[in-house]
Formats: C-alpha cells, structure tokens, sequence
C-alpha cells in the first residue's frame, strides 16, 4: 500500500495541498485489526502544518483525523 499527501485532500483545502509534504510517519498502535499511523503533512522550511493519525483496517480502508493544526504563530 503507497500514501501520498493527495490520499488527505478531505483534511486539507485542494488548493493548498501542493505546497505540503509528508514527515515522519511512525507506527503508533496495532493489533490484528488495524494500524494506526502518526505522522505530519507540513509546508517545507516551516512549522505549518497538519499533525494526522491514520488508521488502516485489516480490509485497507484508511481513516485520517487532524490532531490538531499547527501555525507559525504557535512558536
């Protein structure tokens, strides 16, 4: 299975999506029904971004969640 930033255009405006990028994707839960991904999806050379957990059924169905936007402005 391939993810790439465009499996998240629900969670971020189409219109901004090509200036982001995925960042360190870790393993966060699993078990025999699912995995859970944590991971960024941030504007390079920036702290703007959307922090995001994924998580892929056992049948390869993703669900993505915002943990929570993330501005310049917070830092």
């Amino acid at each position: 299975m391939e993810i790439d930033k465009y499996d998240f255009d629900s969670l971020i405006p189409a219109t901004e999506i090509d200036r982001y990028q995925l960042y360190n994707v870790h393993i966060r839960d699993y078990d025999d029904r699912r995995v859970v991904l944590s991971f960024g999806i941030y504007q390079p050379d920036t702290d703007i971004g959307y922090p995001v957990l994924l998580t892929i059924d056992s049948l390869g169905k993703l669900s993505a969640e915002i943990e929570h936007e993330i501005w310049e402005d917070d830092f």
